[in-house]
């Protein structure tokens, strides 16, 4: 889904992902307020938003979607680097992007989100996300060992009754340490939290 005020905008994104193929634009809107009625309707599992735009801005639009669809990839496109980067992670997008930016970059950037990649623009200045996983790595220490080993299992892939079978918890108790884990992690899905914990290094991933 494609969010942004200028109906220009729109369209050529529209275009490029149409020539890149494997794309399908579910729908569009022009502002926040637009953003957050057509993603609870049309479901979509990307979504593209502008951070500028009259009655809602991108930010809060996104808090609020992501209240009621933790589980969508929210890549932000925005002419400025630098811009709203902290509050945007806060808020539960998941990559960055330079509106100016190479369009297969920015097509290449949307298949990276829908993977659970972060993807952000080299131009952006990397160092406020640095620091604010840096931040959340401080936050991390509040994580009791068995939070952090449901949180590893998690961004391991493992699904729910698997992670209970494993650690012999029950599954009321495993969502309790969830709702713990976002709660210290200040985040709002899985994806999230795994993104925050591998990238402050809360959680090694060993892959065979």
């Amino acid at each position: 889904m494609l969010v942004d005020d200028h109906e220009v905008v729109r369209q050529g994104l529209r275009r490029v992902l149409e020539n890149e193929g494997g794309f399908k634009v579910v729908g569009e809107a022009k502002n926040g307020l637009e953003a957050v009625k057509q993603a609870l309707s049309l479901l979509p599992d990307v979504i593209v938003m502008d951070l500028h735009m009259p009655q809602m801005d991108g930010i809060q639009a996104t808090r609020e979607i992501k209240k009621k669809l933790p589980d969508v990839a929210v890549l932000a496109l925005t002419m400025y680097a630098d811009d709203l980067l902290p509050e945007g992670v806060d808020a539960g997008i998941g990559g960055f992007m330079l509106k100016d930016g190479d369009s297969h970059q920015i097509a290449q950037a949307i298949q990276q989100i829908h993977q659970g990649i972060n993807p952000v623009s080299p131009a952006l200045n990397k160092k406020l996300l640095t620091e604010y996983y840096r931040l959340h790595k401080q936050n991390s220490l509040a994580l009791t060992n068995r939070q952090k080993e449901i949180l590893k299992l998690v961004c391991e892939g493992f699904a729910i009754t698997a992670i209970c079978h494993q650690l012999c918890i029950s599954l009321s108790t495993q969502k309790r340490e969830m709702r713990e884990i976002y709660n210290k992690l200040g985040v709002n899905s899985r994806a999230h939290a795994c993104s925050i914990a591998i990238k402050a290094g809360i959680i090694k991933i060993v892959h065979d």
